[in-house]
């Protein structure tokens, strides 16, 4: 028994319908038509260049021309790169990731982590004393030594504060 006329009618208009990939890169300038490199060629391109150089430039992006887009950290590591585009292609081709060129672009420069803050000051003997004496009446041992560790971080932040506003 056949299928029904209007499912194999359905069938060919399925063909039909191109891909998200497809409408995406008909409808993109070639710059912006652009794929994830493969996992192949992230792999090769470690290979090739070492670890020290991968840190500084990696790819990000194949264009539909071919072209390896590389994002780079600094202007040095960019005109070295550049320098040694042929050979870096002649060993992506050796290692089955033929590419048509590359195309160095500036990668983004990330924040600088914010700087640690200061170590708190230490507690001197009067301040443990202190201590000891506001906790003499605490009979549980783990509480006794929890509101220790809490009151000593608060005499400790408010040493702190006074060192800061000094």
């Amino acid at each position: 028994m056949g299928a029904p006329a209007g499912h194999t009618r359905l069938m060919s208009r399925r063909k039909e319908i191109p891909g998200l990939g497809e409408v995406l890169g008909r409808g993109l300038p070639p710059r912006l038509a652009c794929r994830m490199p493969a996992a192949g060629l992230l792999r090769a391109w470690r290979e090739l260049v070492g670890d020290t150089v991968a840190a500084k430039a990696w790819p990000v992006c194949l264009e539909t021309e071919g072209l390896l887009v590389v994002a780079v950290a600094g202007s040095l590591w960019r005109q070295e790169l550049s320098l040694q585009a042929p050979a870096l292609l002649r060993g992506l081709a050796e290692r089955g990731q033929a590419v048509a060129g590359l195309r160095l672009v500036p990668a983004a420069t990330p924040s600088p982590p914010p700087t640690a803050p200061p170590p708190p000051p230490p507690l001197g003997p009067e301040d443990e004393q202190t201590i000891r004496d506001l906790l003499a009446g605490v009979s549980d041992p783990g509480l006794r030594q929890s509101l220790a560790n809490l009151l000593a971080a608060q005499m400790q932040a408010q040493k702190a504060l006074a060192l800061a506003a000094d």
